[in-house]
């Protein structure tokens, strides 16, 4: 048996085959309204971040009004960061909405916590996150730093690092084969399912230590404990 602990935070993106070979070139500047959007949605989760962390110090509960808007805005940066350079798996342009739209290829939710702790509240979003934070700066570059500083980190794609070479590599691969492949896709979303369940974990929406494992593909393994099969694999 080998165990497979469900993360409170669940995402998921379905590529499209259909993906143009040419429009992720211009996918910046059709995204600014998201990016000047997100920029303020971003300094309020950070300021309604201070505000959970009082609330669940004193009464060991992430206000819930609090927890459904930090959810929609990190639900609302996947989203961008799935249309533009976080992954480039879709055309389809983004809602301007924090609540779940199931029609849209990326989505994100997390679990609401009934209960927290009052003592890890004080020190899990920066010591116990450290060793978190230098694995998320290889994957996003430098923007990771700006995030836990300004608040700004739906940018993090762009500043480089693990996803954006890779994002790169996919764009290159679109632009000259029309085909986007698909264990590189798989790569991209693992890394961003590690990241976005560190940003959830420093947001103090969880007390589940985000895992070192990189689930890979489109959607989140199965949530419990898995037997390996003992029938044969059929050979094409």
């Amino acid at each position: 048996m080998t165990s497979q602990s469900a993360f409170p935070l669940r995402l998921t993106g379905e590529l499209d085959p259909e993906v143009s070979r040419w429009q992720w070139l211009f996918k910046w500047l059709l995204a600014i309204p998201h990016f000047v959007l997100l920029f303020f949605l971003w300094v309020g989760f950070v300021l309604s971040t201070v505000v959970a962390g009082f609330a669940i110090l004193f009464t060991g509960r992430y206000p819930r009004g609090i927890f459904d808007f930090n959810v929609g805005v990190l639900r609302w940066s996947w989203r961008v960061g799935f249309y533009t350079y976080s992954a480039l798996g879709t055309d389809k342009y983004p809602p301007f909405t924090l609540a779940d739209d199931p029609a849209y290829p990326a989505r994100l939710e997390v679990e609401y916590p009934e209960r927290l702790s009052r003592g890890l509240v004080l020190v899990k979003w920066w010591l116990l996150a450290i060793p978190q934070y230098l694995i998320v700066a290889i994957f996003t570059g430098g923007a990771w730093s700006a995030w836990s500083g300004d608040g700004d980190g739906v940018l993090y794609a762009t500043a480089g690092g693990l996803i954006g070479i890779l994002v790169l590599f996919a764009g290159l691969s679109l632009l000259f084969t029309h085909r986007y492949p698909r264990s590189l896709y798989d790569l991209v979303l693992g890394l961003n399912r590690w990241v976005f369940r560190v940003v959830a974990y420093a947001g103090l929406m969880t007390d589940t230590y985000p895992p070192f494992r990189l689930d890979s593909g489109s959607t989140e393994p199965p949530a419990a404990d898995v037997a390996p099969s003992t029938e044969p694999v059929p050979t094409a």
